[in-house]
């Protein structure tokens, strides 16, 4: 009797993941509750930085490289906005300081109470999983490139650890958005076209 229900709540988790997410995320500032649609930008491209404050390199990223990045694409006219989803049950006072640095630095913050480790286990992850392309096996830190129309671009968006490599992906990842009339350094003339 007992694997049965074992095996009813197993399935129950399966077929809840498989339905189109309308959770809400607090927002750790304002105490607002959005869904990931009411986050996503609707003028330009939105970065989802899904963390845990369990995570080193999360803690990491959030400290700096998270802020250096929104920076840089900023500084090239990509219109890109950045939500943090953090995975926590309750947040501590150095994780409260890291959001409210970043909302500081323009980057909104978000959590939830998941189960974070119970949906890497079962490679499932109801949250994102109806953005089409999504890689099921969920792990943190994970970032994830929503444009406009609400369409996955990538769930393994890149951050900067390295100018040069970074502004190499920004190149792949927005082909258009490079203006390649200057032959010398054509990365330092980029702008996003109105088709992107």
């Amino acid at each position: 009797m007992k694997h049965f229900y074992l095996l009813l709540v197993l399935v129950a988790l399966v077929l809840c993941a498989s339905v189109p997410a309308k959770k809400k995320y607090k927002h750790v500032i304002t105490d607002e509750n959005r869904s990931l649609p009411e986050m996503t930008s609707r003028s330009g491209y939105t970065v989802f930085y899904c963390w845990a404050d369990w995570c080193g390199p999360c803690l990491r990223s959030m400290k700096s490289t998270l802020i250096e990045t929104k920076r840089l694409t900023d500084s090239l006219g990509l219109s890109i906005s950045y939500a943090s989803i953090l995975y926590a049950p309750r947040v501590s006072n150095n994780t409260k300081n890291l959001m409210a640095n970043a909302y500081q630095h323009g980057i909104e913050v978000f959590k939830t109470g998941s189960a974070n480790a119970l949906t890497q286990k079962l490679q499932i992850n109801s949250d994102f999983k109806s953005y089409e392309g999504f890689n099921k096996g969920f792990a943190v830190p994970r970032v994830l490139l929503i444009d406009s129309a609400g369409n996955m671009v990538t769930d393994h968006f890149k951050l900067n650890y390295s100018r040069h490599h970074f502004m190499d992906y920004l190149h792949k990842t927005f082909p258009n958005a490079f203006d390649t009339t200057n032959q010398t350094n054509p990365k330092q003339h980029l702008k996003l076209t109105k088709e992107n």
